[in-house]
Parts: structure tokens; sequence; C-alpha cells
């Protein structure tokens, strides 16, 4: 299986020492007003479900202007139609950005009109996706090679796109970089986007709207250690985990993290008893989105209602309904911060892909269904046409 890895470096941590030391400087934000909130954990420099800090991290609020960039090498040419490809390729990422946040943000997407030479060999950068000192100056090549036609003071964000023939760069990581560390241009530092590479053909567009979500402080919801199957935890539930998945919109509590969702929207509880809530979909703007129990400063459990939407599509590795999960603060991505409990554990969906198979039908769906998740009890209890009614219990101790 092909999944896109980030080393720790690409995703927030450092494999060289200074930038690890950078990272675990920067200043934590402030508490959040919601008590459901969960508190940052305590040395972990990637991103994780804890407050995002954005003096480090692009806040996704309003428009955000990106410029994507097409980079050849002296060793490494397009094919005469490649740009335009993948220009049709990269266009649906944008609108996908406005849908998932109900039209909070928007990323407009300006592609350059031609392939900017650099100044090396494609070789040259290797180590882009396992070093920031390669990958920003990988980026900081690409920007100035297109800076005589590209006004980059109009943009916040910028992706670089290689040709098919430069085989070293395989992988895309986030491009993340701490205020004097970005690539600098018409006097804007360029301190966020993405740097892509072969697995653009594997997942398609989704790829920049699942490493621009690590921009926007989202973490990878997959294990970065070898196992059967990486996905076991999240599946295909949420963008920052199998992106190909029937499910490939944000959980709750991410839109939540990246403020899509108001504190109104969500029905808070940090002590026990119980709470009777109606679920509006997921997919739909206004509505009580999730049902949250903090059971701890770094761990909730979150409950949502999940309906087919243009963005969750219906068919049979996608089971509509109750989706209950945990959420751990304390770890960083590729630590499983994110674990969906399986109503029909052991019940694979058959003919899924095994990264999604297992939790495709995880939801809860008929009245009187239950699960419990670290204590949390969540019972279906009613069902009004697409608004799914859930009585969450916990009993602290």
């Amino acid at each position: 299986m092909r999944v896109t890895l980030r080393h720790p470096r690409v995703i927030g941590g450092g494999a060289v020492a200074a930038a690890l030391a950078y990272l675990l400087i920067a200043a934590e934000p402030a508490a959040a007003a919601s008590p459901c909130r969960l508190r940052a954990p305590t040395g972990v420099a990637i991103e994780h479900e804890g407050p995002t800090d954005f003096t480090r991290y692009l806040r996704p609020s309003g428009k955000l202007r990106a410029v994507v960039l097409f980079v050849d090498f002296p060793n490494a040419a397009p094919t005469a139609t490649e740009r335009e490809g993948r220009v049709d390729l990269l266009r649906p990422a944008a609108p996908w950005f406005t849908t998932s946040s109900y039209g909070r943000v928007s990323v407009q997407l300006t592609f350059d009109t031609a392939w900017r030479r650099m100044p090396n060999p494609h070789g040259a950068y290797t180590g882009y996706n396992t070093s920031f000192t390669a990958q920003q100056e990988y980026v900081q090549d690409a920007v100035t090679a297109a800076d005589a036609a590209v006004d980059f003071s109009q943009y916040q964000l910028v992706y670089v796109v290689p040709p098919r023939s430069a085989t070293t760069m395989t992988n895309s990581p986030a491009f993340i970089a701490n205020p004097g560390w970005g690539a600098f241009a018409d006097g804007t530092e360029l301190r966020h986007g993405a740097t892509f590479g072969q697995d653009l053909d594997f997942w398609g567009y989704k790829v920049l709207n699942h490493e621009t979500g690590h921009v926007f402080g989202l973490p990878d919801l997959y294990s970065y250690q070898p196992a059967p199957n990486i996905h076991a935890a999240v599946g295909g539930w949420d963008l920052m985990g199998f992106i190909s998945g029937a499910a490939p919109d944000h959980l709750a509590w991410h839109k939540w993290k990246m403020g899509w969702l108001d504190d109104a929207q969500i029905a808070c509880r940090t002590t026990s008893g119980e709470t009777l809530s109606t679920l509006a979909p997921l997919n739909q703007a206004g509505g009580l989105k999730a049902s949250i129990v903090r059971i701890a400063p770094r761990q909730a459990v979150v409950v949502e209602n999940r309906q087919v939407s243009p963005l969750d599509v219906k068919f049979r590795c996608f089971t509509p309904g109750v989706l209950v999960y945990l959420v751990d603060g304390s770890v960083g991505g590729g630590s499983y911060p994110v674990t969906v409990a399986d109503h029909q554990p052991n019940s694979a969906v058959a003919n899924c892909n095994p990264a999604q198979g297992e939790l495709a039908n995880a939801t809860l769906t008929a009245v009187g269904d239950q699960i419990v998740v670290s204590g949390v009890r969540v019972r279906l209890t009613a069902v009004n046409g697409t608004s799914p009614t859930v009585r969450v219990i916990w009993q602290d101790g």
C-alpha cells in the first residue's frame, strides 16, 4: 500500500537539531474558551490535537491566496501537456476547502503559466522530504526561479510541482516554517505550502488538501510504524488518515479545532452525568455538530453525525450514522491521535480497501445501538430523518 509518510521534521519535529530546537521554543497558544478543548501536550514538536499555535501554522480563515509553481530540472523535463494536466488535476482542491469549512475559508489557487528551470539536477534536492534544510532550499530555489514572473507578495501559500521525470521527488510533504525560516521574494516570506512528488498521481488533488491540513495544524491520523494496516485507528473517516477513503471530509473535532465550527455547535461535558443531543449532519452548515466529553486534560470522546455529502461519498465502504471516537492530545501525528470506536469489530466490509474496510461500518445506525469508549456510554435513542438523537453518559471515576 502506498501512503504519504511525512518525516518528523516536515510535520513539525526535526531531523536537524537546530530545526527541532526552534520548534520546541515556539510560543504556546492561549487556552481556548471551551472547557472541552484539550491541553497542549508536553515535549511534542509536531502537529497534535491540542490548541494550534498560529504563530507557526497558518490560520484557516477567510481568503487565502496560493501560487502553484511548476519546476523542471537540467536533467528532468516535462512532457508537452504535463503542466495543463497538473492544473486540471489540482483545481478541485480549492472548492474542497470551501465545502468542508462551510465557506469559512477559501483557498484561491493561481497556477504559474510555465515551467521554471531549477539551478540544480533533481537529485541535488534529495532529502527534501526528510530534512527541513533541504526542503527549504528546494522551495527557495523554486521561488527564485519564478520570481521574475510571479509577484509573491500576493500569496500566503506556495506549492511546488515537479515533472514526472524527476524521479527522486517521490512523496509530497507539507512545507511549514517558523518566522525567519521560510522562502523569500518580493519583500515576502513564504512559510507555508507543500512540495509535491510522484504520489500526486496516486492520491490526486486530495493530497493538496491533506498536506494543507498540516499547514493548518492538523496531525496525521495514521501510524508511522510499519504494520499490516497503518490506518487501523481511523480508516477512511478523515482526510488526515486514508486520503482516498470513502469519507474524505474532516472529523467534527478537526473542523472545531480549525475554527470552522463554533463552541455553540458543541455539546460539552467535563463532569459526570449525561447529555441528550440531536446532532445535525456534519456536512450541513449550522446546528449542533458534536457531543464531546473531555475525560482528561488531554483526552476526549467525540460523537458526531456523518451523512452522505459531496465529500462523504455513499457506497459500500461508507455507512452513514453516528460516529464515535477518542481524541488523544498527548501524542503527535503518526501515533494515532484519534481512534474510531468500532460498533461492529472484526467485521470488515467485503471488497473494501483494507485501509478502511474494518471501520467502514463502525457507526451506530439503529435505535438502541450503543458503544462504550473509555467509560463513556453512547446510545442512539432516536432517528428523525438524518438527525439522530444520542444519549451520552459518563460516570467519572
